[in-house]
């Protein structure tokens, strides 16, 4: 019988073997010739379509489900299920300083319109920014000069829609996929004529606390990566009435294709008048849309979330969601700290293409996570710091097995720690793992016999000059003690745990030290002649790598414009600080290749 006969099989060769075991099974069929007949064509028919028909229902089951599903329209609508809307693309950003000339009748000041265009170079290619608001200049001695004017790439975009009857109401979809998200702008207005009247609406992600006649919309996916806008239906939020036109502005990108523009021009007069135009930063943050991959990862997250920052990862979340430019993050409590700060969150961020994050970028970030906090946490952000390491290799190498010479194998074991500091490195928490540096050196050259590495950590200190201040510097690596100093014996074969680059005190150049019993000391910078110039300036514990420095004042200091803090520790494994981001920079390298 046929309810004997197998369809476990997706395979089409398969399907077919099936279909002519259980025929042969059958007595009439016993001893058919299946492959000389025409009854091979009919089991290829059959076998077809089996197997089309098993596809097509493990494709359409697979669909239903997100971690299955493949299609972008069905990730997206699983997603929207979650209450999370895809990330569209991202204008690139850049900041301006722009110059007014020949400014007549001296007015106090002058508007720089919302929309005012300007060109910039990447490569070859040209790409229009604008600004996204006025902003207005005043003079300064007579000169018209405005900093910091954020600019963004792409091209404005407006859609009207006339309202139907409220009782059916219209999709008010978005007709291009490549608009960055956060440009929307909606104004409702009474008619098509009554263009002095329009109402701004404002974007809400959720329902949370939106009265019915609070004039906001709601962004969603739509099909084929569009997006589309409802509104309230007059219970969260105010919805057109009939008639009422609807105007939605935008702006279309070529998202991160702008990343690294500069040489910035306008393009016609600005506010009426000639311009000089300087960019404080090449252009960055522009973004893709979000991939199906990211949407599966981020949308099951998001829930968990509910649009409120309460742990540590529902930060993370929200900020890397809303701000695609985050590159590391790191929260931590306020009562982590020494001594401890109740009632803050520390939010420590570095952006692509920048050291840090920039104090508009901050603003930004601040101003969005504030509405999602408890009212008692005050969310602190501060730029991410950096913890440098200092590297000192010594690579042996036979030259009888390579036509390299010893310049050409420094040079690629320079670029093969570059390419692991890229590569593992350049986040929060993250720990150097000598180990696996020296698998990247070893493998650079089958000539390299051996390798030895040194390793220290770095934290640059940038005091100001002639003010007495009290610096503390959290290594969190156990470090490596030495042995109580003997002025007596002298400086010259002492290997201090804590040890600086060269600056001026009191008009003297010295180095800091400690003495392996727990003091932090000032002592004079040549070595042939070093001796302690200041006792107890600070203090340090080598269980926890911490170093506090007590009124210290500086008359100058030079090497980077940074007084370099050199930690010896324990473990040939450095770990990161909390609050800082683990780095290797080229001019921290240093190689010595010997031939064996």
């Amino acid at each position: 019988m046929a309810d004997n006969l197998p369809f476990t099989e997706l395979d089409f060769g398969q399907i077919k073997a099936n279909l002519k075991t259980y025929l042969k099974g059958q007595a009439q069929f016993r001893d058919y010739d299946f492959e000389g007949s025409n009854m091979n064509v009919l089991l290829d028919v059959l076998a077809a379509n089996t197997f089309q028909n098993n596809f097509y229902r493990n494709m359409a089951f697979s669909e239903m489900f997100m971690d299955s599903a493949i299609m972008r329209e069905n990730v997206q609508s699983h997603a929207k299920e979650l209450g999370y809307t895809p990330g569209s693309r991202k204008s690139a950003k850049a900041l301006l300083n722009i110059t007014l000339n020949n400014v007549t009748d001296n007015p106090n000041f002058v508007t720089i319109p919302k929309g005012t265009k300007f060109n910039a170079q990447c490569g070859n290619k040209t790409f229009t920014f604008s600004t996204d608001r006025n902003h207005s200049v005043t003079a300064l001695n007579g000169v018209y000069s405005i900093t910091d004017v954020p600019v963004y790439e792409g091209k404005v975009v407006r859609e009207f829609y006339t309202v139907g009857s409220t009782t059916d109401p219209l999709d008010y979809i978005i007709n291009n996929e490549n608009l960055d998200i956060d440009s929307i702008r909606v104004n409702v207005r009474d008619n098509v004529n009554a263009v002095s009247t329009k109402k701004e609406y404002i974007r809400k992600t959720s329902i949370f606390g939106v009265q019915l006649n609070d004039r906001v919309f709601y962004l969603e996916p739509y099909f084929d990566n569009l997006y589309k806008i409802d509104f309230g239906r007059n219970k969260f939020g105010a919805e057109p009435a009939s008639g009422n036109v609807i105007e939605i502005e935008y702006r279309v990108t070529k998202g991160s294709e702008a990343n690294g523009a500069r040489n910035f021009s306008p393009i016609n007069n600005v506010a009426g008048f000639p311009a000089q135009v300087t960019n404080t930063y090449t252009a960055k943050f522009g973004a893709m849309s979000e991939s199906v991959e990211d949407i599966k990862f981020f949308a099951p997250k998001s829930i968990q979330t509910q649009e409120r920052a309460v742990t540590r990862s529902d930060y993370e979340i929200l900020l890397k969601q809303q701000f695609p430019s985050i590159q590391a993050i790191s929260v931590y409590g306020g009562d982590e700290l020494t001594p401890p700060q109740y009632g803050k969150v520390f939010i420590s961020v570095d952006v692509l293409g920048s050291i840090g994050a920039g104090d508009s970028e901050i603003i930004a970030f601040k101003e969005f996570i504030r509405e999602k906090t408890p009212l008692t946490i005050d969310p602190v952000f501060k730029a991410a710091e950096f913890m440098y390491i200092d590297m000192n290799l010594r690579v042996n190498y036979n030259p009888n097995l390579t036509t390299k010479n010893s310049a050409d194998i420094s040079a690629l074991v320079k670029t093969a720690i570059t390419d692991y500091s890229e590569a593992n490195l350049n986040q929060f928490g993250i720990a150097l793992r000598q180990s696996r540096i020296a698998n990247y050196v070893d493998a650079v050259d089958v000539s390299i016999q051996s390798s030895e590495i040194l390793s220290k950590a770095i934290i640059e200190y940038k005091p100001a000059l002639n003010v007495i201040t009290n610096p503390a510097f959290d290594f969190v690596n156990e470090l490596d003690r030495p042995y109580a100093l003997d002025e007596t014996v002298g400086f010259a074969n002492y290997e201090p745990a804590i040890s600086s680059s060269t600056f001026t005190m009191n008009g003297t150049e010295v180095i800091l030290q400690d003495d392996g019993i727990g003091n932090i000391l000032a002592v004079t910078s040549a070595v042939s002649t070093r001796r302690i110039f200041q006792r107890k300036i600070g203090t340090v514990d080598y269980a926890t790598g911490q170093v506090k420095l007590s009124k210290f004042k500086v008359d100058s200091y030079s090497g980077n414009n940074a007084i370099k803090v050199y930690a010896n520790t324990a473990n040939k494994d450095i770990k990161s600080p909390k609050d800082r981001i683990l780095i290797i920079r080229p001019q921290d390298v240093t190689i010595n290749v010997r031939s064996i």
